[in-house]
């Protein structure tokens, strides 16, 4: 079940920046926010659920185990793949509407 959640968590924090026009969903901008800052809190809501993550591994496994470096470059883009559905609204499908 806890995989589930890592996944669920991902796809939730991945589609944020595109999905809301506060900053991490908190803080209001009065002028919106760029391109740039939105790819910028994507990176930052990546290094949170990344330590969600591992915080989940830790509590139900009991360690953390070990990865390469290709263990996160594949879930760099597991969460870049988990965007997706926010950025074609954002930039895509909304603009139409």
């Amino acid at each position: 079940m806890a995989q589930f959640l890592v996944l669920a968590i991902g796809f939730l924090l991945a589609s944020l920046p595109f999905i809301s026009d506060r900053i991490l969903g908190v803080w209001a901008l009065e002028a919106g926010k760029s391109a740039w800052l939105r790819l910028a809190e994507w990176c930052v809501l990546f290094a949170v659920f990344l330590v969600v993550a591992l915080g989940i591994e830790q509590r139900v496994q009991g360690t953390v185990h070990a990865q390469d470096w290709e263990f996160y470059v594949i879930l760099i883009f597991l969460f870049s793949v988990f965007a997706v559905p926010g950025f074609i609204w954002r930039y895509l499908w909304s603009s139409r509407v």
